[in-house]
C-alpha cells in the first residue's frame, strides 16, 4: 500500500543505459560527421572557384603581355633608339669638352712650371747677390772691428808707457 511499484519498466542494466545515453548524445550533440561532409563540400567548391579565378587571372596576364608586346614594346624600342642616339651625341660632346679642358689645364700647368722655374732662378740669383753683399759687409765690419781693436790696443799701450 505505501509503495508504488513500477512494473511496466523492464529491468535494464547500467551498461545498456550508458550505451543508449551515449547514442542519444551522439545523435543530438555530436555534429562532426555532418560538419566534415559540409567542410569537404565547401573545400571542393572553393578549389573549383579558385581554379577558375586563377585561370581567369592567367588569361588576363597573357592578354596584357600581348598588348605590351604589340603596342608598347615597338614604341619603347623606337624611343630608346632615339634617346640613345641623342645621349651618345651628348656624351661625345661632353667628352670633347673634357679633352679640351684637359689640354688647357696641361698648358696652364706647363706655363706655371716655366713661370715658377723663372721665378726660382730669379730668386736664387737675388739670394746669391744678397748673400754676397752680406758676406762683403760682414768682412768689412770684421776688418773695421779689427782695426779699431788694434788701434785701441795701441792706444792703451801708449798710455801705459
Amino acid at each position: 500500500p505505501g509503495y508504488f511499484r513500477m512494473s511496466f519498466v523492464p529491468s535494464v542494466s547500467g551498461e545498456v543505459v550508458g550505451k543508449a545515453t551515449g547514442n542519444i548524445y551522439a545523435r543530438l550533440f555530436d555534429h562532426r560527421p555532418a560538419i566534415r561532409g559540409e567542410v569537404g563540400y565547401f573545400l571542393k567548391e572553393f578549389e573549383v572557384k579558385r581554379g577558375s579565378r586563377d585561370i581567369d587571372r592567367l588569361k588576363q596576364s597573357v592578354d596584357r603581355m600581348q598588348e605590351v608586346r604589340e603596342t608598347y614594346l615597338p614604341e619603347s624600342t623606337i624611343l630608346c633608339k632615339d634617346y640613345l642616339t641623342i645621349m651618345h651625341q651628348k656624351v661625345a660632346e661632353v667628352s670633347s669638352y673634357m679633352e679640351d679642358a684637359m689640354k688647357i689645364e696641361e698648358k696652364t700647368k706647363e706655363a706655371r712650371a716655366v713661370r715658377n722655374s723663372a721665378k726660382k732662378s730669379e730668386m736664387d740669383a737675388i739670394m746669391v747677390q744678397v748673400q754676397s753683399q752680406f758676406n762683403d759687409k760682414r768682412y768689412q765690419i770684421d776688418l773695421e772691428f779689427e782695426r779699431e781693436i788694434t788701434a785701441y790696443k795701441k792706444e792703451l799701450e801708449t798710455r801705459d808707457k
